[in-house]
């Protein structure tokens, strides 16, 4: 039963493109109240003890965006600026089309963090549409190293460090504090 409930977990996960921990959660809280041996509890009770600590894991899961509230969004445009200037320094060389591929993708899942997952109406100013605007850029730098690629033509030596200076500079990992703390200018 746990593995036909982790099947099906998985499954819809996959169709909604639920991020991690995706369905392992339901898999575990559900092996969770299987693992339970008390012949005192009813179903109803040990269902609620599960229920009660999912609730507990998800309220803890989901405290970093109390501190951090567009941290994922930021973390998705770091990484396509990174993977960016990745493939502009790549433009000419045998890892060209590698770093294209990783940069498609990073630009791909920044795209899907900024528009897919957010209100329609956003207010000016605010640090989503700085970040939507940053990506735009990310998008026209990843346009010319494109257009180089196919062209055969030489990538200006700015470009990458353009791509990286135009990103967030403080993902979870780069925050103060943090033991790897890495300047990104």
């Amino acid at each position: 039963m746990v593995a036909l409930i982790a099947m099906a977990a998985a499954l819809l996960c996959n169709a909604l493109a639920v991020g991690p921990p995706e369905a392992y959660m339901v898999a575990l809280a559900c092996a969770v109240g299987t693992g339970m041996h008390a012949e005192h509890l009813s179903p109803w009770h040990t269902g609620l003890l599960v229920l009660a600590g999912g609730g507990f894991a998800w309220l803890v899961h989901m405290s970093g965006a109390l501190l951090w509230p567009r941290g994922p969004e930021e973390s998705a445009v770091a990484a396509a600026g990174d993977a960016v200037a990745r493939f502009a320094e790549a433009v000419g060389t045998p890892r060209q089309d590698t770093s294209r591929h990783w940069a498609a993708v990073a630009m791909h899942e920044s795209w899907a963090a900024l528009v897919s997952y957010q209100p329609i109406r956003i207010t000016p100013d605010s640090t989503l549409d700085r970040l939507r605007q940053l990506n735009r850029e990310l998008h026209l730098i990843f346009a010319d190293a494109m257009w180089a690629a196919a062209h055969n033509a030489p990538m200006n030596p700015a470009v990458p460090d353009r791509a990286r200076r135009l990103v967030p500079t403080q993902t979870p990992s780069a925050r103060p504090g943090s033991a790897s703390c890495v300047s990104r200018s």
